[in-house]
């Protein structure tokens, strides 16, 4: 399938006006067009012209009738208001400076909102692109510009026609942006903020991260940056913290803010970096099948830059675990596939990848084998470059599969993965201890769920012992939690704590709940309960 679309989004008015023409094959059945919320003004079919009387405002639906065997092609011209919700075509005039931008969101299924196209990701295209915007304006997208023509108060951009990607990875962003180029970097690449907030965006250190970023990922992969150009762009009033259109990432501005950047801002810019680009790979050159995939194409990527030269989140503490556990507050489902997710639904199944990683590595840990860890590690690396490059040429048609990737990544013996990416339900692990003398002389994990829910989702887990006023633990236990088994550790080696918590590291997912509670005359401590997915 290919599109190519015209645009005027530098009308003032509130509505874009556009036309496209999708090619695809046709098997003689009815044609389903995707296209919410716009007004179909005409249509021609293979040449001829159409009535689009069947569109329910959702849906173009072309009859058997008028399709034809093999190739067809359909031009449509359109009307399509901007969005004033969280996805689709999107315009703000800066109040400061009365400057104006233009930037979409199409993830998932929203491309729609702005041109009719077949909106799935199992359905790749080509496009071309052509817009005219007023003569001040940039234009950004997924290739870069082939011409640029004066004509009085306006300019038409002209794009190269790009390669095969899902209509949710399409972007169209044009406006007065102030444009930075890096000189040093390989791949070409460039940086977009609003005029209002340049002064505040690290330009040197953004570039220096992208550079990083991209020597990572490519030698990560084993598969050369499959796009021709790179570019960011920061935009107001963003719905999501970024998202990775192929070659013209967005990013919400408020990532950059106004002041001084603090060092955890920094690693947060960075990682949103990492994040983003790492999708180039895995999510742009190969796509999940359908939208409930959303979980493995996000989640995915987090654990896979564990020796990325960039900088990290904290990884141990309490309250480290605390804050990295706030995005995952309110969540109650570890179900996967029942229902397609949101951006930020994924936390049971990204613990599950994050358990899988660890379940590798300290399967080679208790080998006792020096060559078994860093064997494993690779294992996890490469079932996920496997994937990018499973393809002769590493096409981007291929698509994501969890068994496959499970079995490229070894992991096949990993315990409990249905009950972690299918079973409803949110388990709840309680560690307790008992003391005596101030001497640990057990600690019993006991997993529940609430009924009608059957089965618990084994955990491999890190429990953490505290003494109070203490910032790091001075004993770790690994363990496993399986099903609703009651599990104890009798030591007699181990001074009491005073603070119990039983997810170090956050390997599994959970909600701690510390609760108080005294268990001899000698020696207070503490049961932590926690909520684990």
């Amino acid at each position: 399938m290919s599109s190519i679309c015209n645009s005027t989004p530098a009308r003032p008015n509130t509505v874009v006006r556009s036309s496209s023409v999708p090619g695809f094959n046709s098997r003689g059945a009815p044609l389903t067009i995707d296209f919410g919320g716009g007004t179909v003004e005409a249509m021609s079919v293979n040449g001829g012209s159409f009535k689009a009387a069947d569109y329910n405002g959702f849906f173009i639906t072309v009859p058997a009738a008028a399709l034809r065997a093999g190739s067809n092609d359909v031009r449509i011209r359109y009307r399509h208001p901007w969005s004033t919700e969280s996805s689709g075509l999107f315009r703000f005039t800066d109040p400061e400076d009365g400057r104006s931008y233009v930037y979409t969101d199409f993830e998932a299924y929203a491309a729609n909102r702005a041109f009719p196209c077949f909106d799935q990701p199992d359905i790749k295209a080509s496009y071309a692109l052509g817009v005219e915007v007023p003569a001040s304006w940039q234009v950004i997208s997924a290739t870069r510009e082939t011409r640029v023509s004066d004509s009085g108060d306006t300019r038409r951009w002209t794009f190269a026609r790009s390669a095969r990607f899902s209509t949710y990875l399409f972007s169209l962003h044009t406006g007065e942006y102030q444009v930075w180029e890096d000189r040093e970097a390989r791949i070409p690449s460039r940086l977009f903020a609003r005029h209002s907030i340049a002064a505040h965006v690290p330009v040197d250190d953004w570039f220096r991260w992208t550079r990083a970023g991209f020597g990572f990922f490519e030698d990560y992969f084993g598969i050369a940056y499959p796009f021709l150009k790179y570019d960011q762009v920061l935009v107001p009033e963003y719905a999501s913290g970024a998202m990775e259109n192929v070659a013209a990432v967005v990013f919400d501005e408020n990532l950059v803010g106004r002041g001084q950047l603090t060092a955890t801002a920094r690693e947060t810019i960075a990682n949103t970096i990492l994040h983003e680009m790492a999708h180039m790979w895995f999510g742009n050159l190969v796509t999940m099948q359908w939208w409930n995939g959303l979980w493995l194409n996000e989640r995915v990527l987090p654990i896979s830059w564990h020796s990325s030269p960039l900088p990290k989140p904290p990884s141990s503490g309490r309250l480290a675990q605390l804050l990295r556990l706030r995005e995952n507050l309110g969540l109650s489902r570890r179900c996967a596939r029942d229902h397609a997710p949101d951006r930020g639904g994924g936390g049971g199944r990204a613990q599950f990848l994050r358990q899988l990683r660890w379940y590798l590595l300290r399967q080679g840990c208790r080998d006792s084998q020096a060559a078994v860890l860093p064997a494993r590690a690779e294992a996890f690396r490469s079932g996920v470059a496997r994937i990018c490059g499973n393809v002769p040429g590493a096409t981007p048609g291929s698509r994501i599969s969890w068994p496959r990737w499970r079995r490229q990544a070894d992991a096949t013996s990993m315990p409990g993965p249905r009950e972690w990416l299918l079973a409803a339900g949110t388990n709840t692990v309680r560690a307790t201890v008992q003391c005596t003398a101030g001497q640990l002389q057990s600690l019993t994990l006991l997993q529940a769920l609430p009924r009608p829910v059957r089965s618990c989702a084994s955990q491999r887990l890190k429990v953490a012992l505290y003494r109070e006023g203490d910032g790091s633990p001075y004993q770790v236990i690994d363990t496993v939690a399986s099903g609703r088994q009651q599990r104890g550790f009798h030591t007699g080696q181990i001074a009491c704590p005073d603070f119990v918590w039983p997810n170090h590291q956050d390997w599994a997912f959970a909600r701690p709940r510390p609760q108080p509670r005294p268990i001899s005359t000698s020696c207070n401590a503490i049961s932590c309960s926690s909520t684990i997915r």
